[in-house]
């Protein structure tokens, strides 16, 4: 198949391919700048979750089964918008510590441009820091509660979700709780809101609740707070399922990388040519591969003389092209 005019925008036989838990999908293939090439990629984890803000020395570029050298990928810094919120009631006095322990855990997995509000509630609902990506801010807030009192948990989640709602980008709710809401003895229920109000809050504004319960707990409400608001819900987690649970929260936000580089044939001979993308992240890696088409007429016959001598602007650095000094070519296929 050949594709002609000024813009080389090639999406051909575009191929995803997994392996060991990676999945990387080339989107598209610009050759308008050729030699220099422009794509734009997805990561995503075995499970589906798109993958965010990765540092650009965990890819490898391949041209024709060449690697390119010193390639630049690039994505915006996408950040969430999180309400942490900590169920500080008098029912969580023998479990607090493992709720501190939870939300620590949490602060160290959040991504560092991740926008996070800690909100606490007993009796009443308290917002002990707000919006920051201030990691020790952060931590201080959620080391300087203790335990005491009834529960307002309906009444916290619908102030979180109107928080969230209130801020420009992707948020969502975090709760860590038993699920109660209850006076202090333990009477039902002592927020003015409903779970039904409140699920139905998250559904009208968009905001997933995710839910960690801790020690003895209410499995039928923390379970709807979740499957109902598009969240998810874990029960005395692991460090290993918190970060299970924080890629769900971004999962579904389809986070975009663009690769530039200057191709090692600058030849423009109309060929089809292989690109391939691989990602190398701990011990998971995946590959995705894509063909563009390359300016010119393929089985060029007369001869060419040029000069490569430039630069290529890109956000965040620049593509040198080398000087190859004058060459001349005859291709006689």
């Amino acid at each position: 198949m050949k594709i002609k005019g000024v813009l080389f925008f090639l999406t051909l036989l575009i191929n995803t391919v997994f392996a060991k838990g990676l999945v990387v999908d080339i989107k598209s293939i610009d050759s308008s700048h050729f030699p220099v090439i422009v794509a734009y990629f997805t990561v995503q984890d075995e499970g589906g979750a798109y993958i965010r803000n990765l540092p650009e020395n965990v890819f490898r570029v391949y041209e024709d089964g060449v690697r390119v050298p010193n390639p630049i990928v690039e994505t915006a810094k996408q950040s969430m918008n999180i309400v942490m919120v900590l169920d500080t009631s008098g029912s969580m006095k023998y479990y607090f510590e493992d709720c501190q322990k939870a939300a620590y855990a949490l602060l160290k997995i959040f991504n560092p441009y991740d926008n996070i509000e800690i909100v606490s509630f007993d009796e009443k609902v308290k917002v002990l820091q707000k919006f920051t990506t201030d990691r020790y801010k952060l931590t201080k807030a959620v080391l300087s509660v203790k335990p005491w009192g009834g529960t307002i948990l309906y009444d916290a989640l619908s102030f979180a979700i109107e928080e969230v709602a209130s801020r420009r980008g992707k948020g969502a709710v975090l709760v860590i709780t038993d699920g109660y809401d209850e006076t202090r003895d333990n009477k039902p229920r002592l927020s003015k809101a409903t779970l039904k109000e409140v699920v139905d809050r998250a559904k009208r504004f968009n905001v997933p609740v995710f839910v960690v319960g801790i020690g003895h707990v209410n499995e039928e409400v923390l379970e709807t707070l979740a499957q109902a608001t598009g969240g998810e819900y874990y029960h005395n987690p692991h460090p290993i399922e918190l970060a299970q649970l924080y890629r769900a929260m971004g999962g579904n936000w389809e986070a975009v990388y663009k690769l530039t580089y200057a191709t090692p044939f600058y030849f423009p001979d109309g060929s089809i040519r292989k690109v391939e993308v691989e990602a190398i992240y701990g011990k998971v890696s995946g590959i995705g591969k894509a063909f563009y088409e390359a300016p010119g007429k393929s089985g060029v016959k007369e001869v060419v003389e040029q000069r490569w001598w430039q630069y290529y602007p890109v956000e965040g650095g620049k593509v040198l092209l080398k000087n190859y000094g004058k060459w001349r070519a005859v291709r006689n296929d």
